[in-house]
């Protein structure tokens, strides 16, 4: 394929042409054919791999190839159809709304079951919606075919368990089609790299493509800025990476580490993990940079500091250090907490109370007068955490916009040494339980203040 070939820069002439000719239905906007994905649509496949960057059509393409064959004549008497996704919220935003809108109203028989997700046709076809986390739905029925989205979030076992019985009946065998973006090399890979890659494996079929064939440069060069490097690949080139090994391989001692001191004209941000050996918490501020390297930003994210008590520690004693050191420098205009959610429920003295509680208590009491802001939100996912910090250390592009003081060496240490588990899903707890405390806590402010997903359409988010 000729570079950009399929940009929709290129194609929106046409697809504008393509507008005034008839259509089902005005929700069938039309697609570039980019030519891999016209051969997923036209394979002979039984089961259809299609790992593809976001943005891509992949998905938008088979929801109407799916809604095609449903409301065509049918060889098979009661045939069934599915979409299915990881939960039952996910099948319903991806695919509900979008199928009745893809179907004529005189191919529905009745009104679409809004209850149980399911659409009846007038081909004697059904439609089911389903959320893989109730599977019950549908277990014990056939399938005639289906389409399995964001297929690396599955469960492992999902497919063997649950999916490939129903199309595996005498006589009304189906088909499936796997949707999905990389996520590391767990079962959606092995399933590429065991059966959908091998030719001599007539059922199965692998189709690829790049987000970068189909988005105008601007846009990915955005993208490339708002996520790191790793992610990027994934997320847009449809690459597998390995998620073995060190989780913040973005950050290089070489590169990160320089002097950055704290500014109290402008909020000083505390952040926190709750454990009783270590106890930790670190400092934090967004702030203009000082320095003449060309690829750090102009704006970074500046760690200023750290308190680390090695063992028999509590809330209370980590909030008092924390004032302590906040006495030392000078009270910012603001003070931002943030940290673990659980804390709201974790009790470091059952007396006392929860840990932010006591966090709170202590730190008014410690800091008179200072305007103390509480931006502790649910967790995040794991993922969504190592993505946004992994981002700030490094973007896909090459810029750098977090910096360590060489003061701070546990969260330094935590940087360069916390790991994956050897399945790459979670991060690794042992070292001694020293590890990963310190840079938790700095990553759930990080993912809240500049998450990778929001920089590539408008930056971050306010203070």
């Amino acid at each position: 394929i000729e570079a950009g070939a399929y940009r929709f820069s290129r194609w929106k002439n046409e697809l504008a042409r393509r507008e005034l000719r008839p259509r089902p239905t005005q929700r069938w906007k039309p697609l570039i054919p980019h030519p891999e994905m016209m051969r997923a649509l036209t394979s002979p496949a039984r089961f259809k791999v299609v790992v593809a960057g976001r943005g891509s059509g992949k998905s938008e393409s088979w929801k109407r190839e799916l809604c095609r064959r449903a409301w065509s004549p049918q060889k098979v008497q009661g045939a069934r159809y599915g979409f299915f996704a990881p939960t039952y919220p996910q099948v319903k935003n991806l695919f509900w709304e979008d199928a009745k809108a893809l179907i004529p109203r005189h191919f529905i028989v009745g009104r679409p079951h809004e209850t149980e997700l399911k659409i009846r046709l007038t081909s004697g076809a059904t439609i089911h919606f389903v959320g893989m986390d109730r599977p019950e739905r549908i277990e014990g029925i056939d399938f005639q075919f289906v389409i399995l989205d964001e297929y690396a979030d599955w469960k492992p076992n999902a497919w063997n368990d649950s999916i490939r019985p129903m199309l595996d009946r005498i006589g009304r065998e189906g088909e499936a089609v796997f949707l999905g973006r990389p996520r590391s090399r767990n079962h959606f890979y092995r399933m590429v790299e065991d059966f959908a890659k091998h030719p001599e494996k007539p059922e199965w079929d692998y189709f690829h493509w790049s987000s970068r064939d189909i988005m105008n440069e601007d846009v990915i060069e955005s993208a490339m800025d708002g996520s790191d490097a790793r992610t990027f690949r994934q997320n847009y080139d449809a690459e597998f990476e390995d998620d073995s090994g060190r989780v913040y391989y973005a950050f290089k001692r070489e590169l990160h580490v320089e002097p950055v001191r704290y500014d109290k004209t402008i909020p000083l941000v505390a952040c926190f993990d709750f454990n009783q050996a270590p106890g930790v918490a670190c400092f934090a501020q967004d702030q203009d940079y000082r320095g003449g390297r060309p690829k750090v930003a102009p704006n970074i994210t500046a760690v200023i500091g750290e308190v680390w008590i090695d063992s028999d520690s509590n809330s209370e004693k980590v909030a008092r250090l924390v004032a302590k050191q906040i006495r030392e420098w000078g009270y910012p205009p603001k003070l931002y907490l943030e940290g673990d959610y659980s804390g709201n429920s974790r009790t470091s003295s059952s007396v006392k109370g929860p840990d932010w509680d006591l966090i709170r208590n202590t730190l008014d009491y410690e800091l008179p007068g200072l305007t103390i802001i509480s931006r502790v939100e649910p967790n995040p996912l794991i993922k969504a955490r190592v993505i946004a910090m992994n981002s700030r250390l490094c973007s896909a592009s090459g810029v750098i916009s977090m910096l360590v003081d060489p003061s701070c060496v546990k969260m330094i240490r935590d940087l360069e040494q916390v790991s994956w588990d050897e399945d790459g899903e979670k991060i690794e707890k042992e070292h001694g339980g020293v590890l990963s405390h310190l840079s938790d806590g700095l990553g759930y402010f990080v993912e809240r203040k500049h998450p990778a997903r929001a920089k590539s359409i408008g930056g971050a988010k306010p203070m």
